[in-house]
């Protein structure tokens, strides 16, 4: 077996397939994956979210392969019996030598969801979050420079209202050279889009098109980088072949005792987000990319590879515990030393303060700052709280995803508060838009 792992692009493979130059052993067992899976693979492509190796074989011995499923998920020709074809010793050399043909023994369902989306069997749309609700950083952004994972909302298999999207199986023509020139891309564009627009002219000359022709752009980058699918190739003879299978499939079975859970919508949102972080802790990240991984279907040794470890038993804690807990997982569990001073109860009484609008009569001004807080929580909580120190709150504030100096409440410009005899009044200041000028 070659253990040096090799790498190929999503469109050299589909091609490869499309050729029945990768072709799957008649003992492979059926595609059974379900299309949402095929819309979370492509999202770990975008977000760079390793999603397992692949294992080629080369033959050197008669065999029977047949071809990657590309029935419909349902209704007519959906239980048709796939093709299958034998070849003898001699004819299976002259493919290997003229074709680098092999046989997929292991990563049948990722490749027939590649296959099938690049090829349209399947529809998959990328569809682009729209201009006000990217953060205001990408806003500032030319749309022909954002980057594919600023822009991505989702992968699915349709397009909201006025929103873009990106056929797959576009990309896939664009890229094949179907359609050269930039004129050529207006009708896939109105196709897959769902803006209206009364002409091809106006929809040529939008901003959506822009939009759509750089993503698009993106897109067939990401299909044409080599490193994007990695893959191992065994050539030993079919007995051995066969036992390195059973024995790669038996560790991973034997690592997966207690199966990831389903995830929520809002914990596999969360993840992504954590995953995708640059601010957050560094062991954060890894663990939500290793739970990504091992919900996209990967063992848990690829999970550990794919975020850059090496133990896939610390994966299987790490997955047996997120079951238990949820996201309290990814906080590492206390070594020895002393107990925290501040527990959850102590923490949530620090946050449920800082959320808390203060009172210029009762804590002496109209905004937080940590020294305010820090007065404020110890009158509050002088048992608990009696000796918080203004780091311990900004920790507690930054670990939230708080922070206080971006929360305040601020007057209105131009008008003021004033005490007179009557009372507190507001004082206008009729000069307010010339001096704004």
């Amino acid at each position: 077996m070659d253990t040096d792992q090799k790498t190929e692009s999503l469109a050299t493979l589909s091609a490869d397939v499309e050729k029945n130059y990768v072709r799957l052993p008649e003992f492979q067992r059926d595609f059974v994956w379900e299309i949402q899976k095929t819309y979370d693979l492509f999202d770990s492509f975008v977000r760079n979210i390793f999603v397992g190796s692949l294992i080629y074989g080369i033959p050197s011995f008669d065999i029977t392969v047949r071809e990657i499923d590309t029935r419909p998920r349902t209704g007519k020709g959906s239980r048709n019996k796939l093709s299958v074809q034998s070849f003898v010793k001699d004819e299976i050399d002259r493919l290997v030598q003229v074709h680098s043909f092999r046989l997929l023994l292991d990563g049948q369902q990722r490749v027939t969801f590649i296959y099938r989306a690049l090829l349209g069997f399947d529809k998959v749309f990328m569809v682009i979050t729209p201009d006000d609700d990217l953060p205001e950083n990408v806003k500032k952004i030319e749309p022909a420079k954002r980057t594919l994972d600023q822009v991505i909302d989702e992968f699915r298999g349709d397009v909201p209202p006025g929103r873009i999207g990106i056929l797959l199986n576009d990309v896939y023509r664009i890229l094949r050279g179907e359609m050269p020139r930039e004129s050529d891309l207006i009708v896939p564009f109105m196709g897959s889009s769902t803006i209206p627009f009364s002409s091809k002219d106006e929809a040529y000359h939008s901003p959506e098109f822009v939009t759509y022709i750089s993503q698009a752009k993106n897109l067939e980058y990401l299909f044409r980088q080599e490193k994007l699918m990695g893959h191992l190739t065994i050539t030993e003879p079919f007995d051995e072949m066969a036992g390195i299978l059973r024995k790669w499939r038996g560790d991973m079975r034997r690592q997966q005792k207690e199966p990831l859970r389903s995830l929520t919508e809002e914990e596999k949102g969360w993840l992504k987000r954590l995953a995708r972080s640059a601010r957050e802790p560094a062991n954060h990240v890894i663990r939500a990319k290793q739970l990504l991984a091992v919900a996209a279907g990967q063992s848990y040794t690829q999970a550990a590879l794919g975020a850059g470890r090496r133990s896939g038993d610390a994966v299987g804690r790490l997955v047996s515990r997120f079951n238990r807990e949820g996201v309290q997982a990814l906080e590492r569990r206390r070594g020895g030393g002393a107990k925290p001073r501040y527990g959850g109860r102590e923490r949530e009484q620090i946050l449920a303060e800082a959320r808390r609008c203060p009172e210029p009569k009762t804590d002496g001004a109209a905004s937080w700052s940590l020294t305010l807080l820090q007065r404020a929580l110890r009158c509050r909580a002088p048992q608990s709280l009696g000796r918080i120190s203004t780091y311990t709150i900004w920790e507690v504030l930054h670990e939230a995803g708080l922070q206080w100096g971006r929360t305040r409440s601020w007057c209105e410009t131009g008008h003021a508060r004033r005490k007179r005899k009557s009372g507190e009044v507001t004082v206008i200041d009729p000069d307010t838009e010339a001096k704004k000028n």
